[in-house]
């Protein structure tokens, strides 16, 4: 008897509306752009229950020199 995992896809959503400053306390209600991240964010979460951020300008180094202060 084998048991198959249904393949599922991680969602990758891209962040950078928030850190062009579209997010800023005086828009941040009215961005369409920033409404649909927060969509996507709200829809994966619940759905999948992984996210893989894309445009947040954390680049392999920095993780690295985290990693070593840790």
């Amino acid at each position: 008897m084998t048991h198959e995992n249904p393949a599922f896809e991680i969602p990758t959503i891209d962040i950078s509306p928030y850190l062009r400053g579209e997010a800023s306390a005086a828009n941040a209600t009215n961005s369409t752009a920033c409404a649909e991240v927060a969509a996507q964010l709200d829809r994966a979460c619940r759905e999948v229950g992984f996210i893989q951020i894309v445009g947040h300008r954390a680049y392999s180094t920095g993780r690295s020199n985290t990693l070593l202060l840790n």
